[in-house]
């Protein structure tokens, strides 16, 4: 986007902000000029962003529940099975946790 400014951290992600307000915050606010070409890019980041977060609560939830099954005492094999992931991945989140 050529600018060097720092944008606060809440200045873009928030999903309930639509594109418009986006481009008109960024715009103002900022003083980035609203080409199509950066607002094709907004775009994209914003699409980005959504993904990303969506992804994140994906494998936050997993991890909640494959420590909750471990605490429970549940075998690492039964663990993935229920879980559908491999045996691997199980073993590669319980020693995040530190609980292997």
């Amino acid at each position: 986007m050529g600018v060097s400014r720092e944008f606060p951290e809440s200045s873009l992600k928030k999903s309930e902000i639509c594109l418009d307000v986006k481009k008109k915050r960024l715009s103002e606010k900022y003083g980035v000029e609203m080409t199509r070409d950066t607002e094709e890019k907004v775009n994209v980041m914003c699409n980005l962003s959504e993904v990303v977060l969506e992804k994140g609560k994906g494998i936050g939830e997993l991890t909640g529940k494959v420590v909750a099954r471990f605490e429970d005492g549940l075998p690492i094999e039964e663990i993935a099975n229920k879980s559908n992931v491999s045996v691997e991945v199980v073993k590669e989140i319980l020693r995040e946790k530190g609980m292997i």
